[in-house]
């Protein structure tokens, strides 16, 4: 089955339950946002998991700047719980081309994405752009083979702690709509790069999403202030928001969707959302409405907390030995 053809039959599965989804005022995925997926997910993994978990991460190779990410004060427990954490963000890290070498051998810019390609028809209705396809290596299909990787026994654990690192990640990075998301228009014809393409401001519409989480709890996305510096602060906020956020969105009213294990369902629940919730009511570098910043907050923040429930139920399946 092709998959334009697929998409289209995965998004009439889930369109109708994503009405389901909690409405209460409730953010995605810089720093903050995935160490707070990470950390929701931390609290759920069973003792062994997180053993398994830490032990691969600190087997990581040297020149992946991997297991520093440790800290180097602090009981045992703390810094284990902070290595993980952080470890989610070690694909971002190693962009910086400050370490040519290290972004030649780690770095995998397409990776983080697993572009839907649509356009608004006359209507205005989404519809596919099947001649634009996804990477043939994208977010979901890497979720899928990373995991397989992690299961792999002869696999080295060095090898498989770059393996983990980048899960951490990508769980995060699919749950993000602009991360399955590439809108056609006249100026963007090939696509809007997950919204990259969209100003807003000072910065695009990719930009205020993915910084949906970087506020202290009760501030807005997108106004200034309250951005913690520093990477104890980024893990505090993060663990301020795992804190909060699952009292909000209880996983025993997600039980179905936290079972659903197909990393390609993920990315079209995502799309749906980037074309119901994220582009309505966006213009071209004009200002953002205070309801659109509350938007930005009722869709990322269940969409955070499910990404932490999802994680730690693929980690639990692929770390503990049954």
């Amino acid at each position: 089955m092709s998959r334009p053809r697929r998409v289209r039959r995965t998004l009439l599965a889930v369109v109708a339950a994503l009405a389901l989804l909690p409405a209460a005022p409730a953010r995605a995925w810089d720093d903050v946002g995935h160490m707070t997926v990470a950390s929701i997910a931390w609290r759920r993994l069973s003792p062994a998991a997180r053993a398994r978990a830490v032990a691969l991460l600190r087997a990581a190779p040297s020149d992946a700047g991997l297991a520093q990410l440790r800290p180097n004060s602090g009981g045992p427990e703390a810094r284990d719980r902070a290595l993980f954490v952080r470890a989610a963000t070690w694909p971002d890290v190693v962009k910086n081309r400050r370490d040519m070498a290290r972004v030649r051998r780690y770095s995998r810019s397409h990776w983080h994405y697993d572009d839907h390609y649509w356009r608004t028809d006359a209507a205005g209705r989404p519809v596919a752009v099947p001649e634009l396809q996804a990477q043939p290596e994208n977010a979901a299909e890497r979720i899928v083979a990373l995991t397989a990787a992690l299961r792999d026994a002869r696999r080295s654990d060095a090898e498989r702690a770059i393996d983990l690192a980048w899960v951490l990640h990508l769980v995060g990075d699919i749950h993000q709509p602009l991360h399955a998301s590439s809108r056609v228009t006249d100026r963007s014809p090939e696509g809007d790069r997950g919204g990259n393409d969209v100003r807003i401001g000072s910065t695009n519409l990719h930009a205020l999403w993915d910084n949906a989480l970087d506020r202290s709890p009760g501030r807005q996305p997108g106004r200034r202030g309250g951005r913690p510096q520093g990477e104890d602060a980024k893990l505090a906020r993060a663990d301020e928001w795992a804190s909060r956020l699952p009292g909000s969105y209880p996983d025993a009213r997600w039980a179905a969707w936290i079972a659903d294990t197909v990393p390609e369902r993920w990315a079209v629940e995502s799309l749906i959302l980037a074309q119901r919730d994220v582009y309505p009511g966006v213009v071209d570098s004009m200002p953002l409405t205070p309801d659109y910043q509350a938007q930005v907050r009722r869709v990322s923040d269940p969409q955070v907390t499910l990404a932490g429930y999802r994680l730690a139920a693929l980690l639990e399946r692929v770390l503990v030995s049954r």
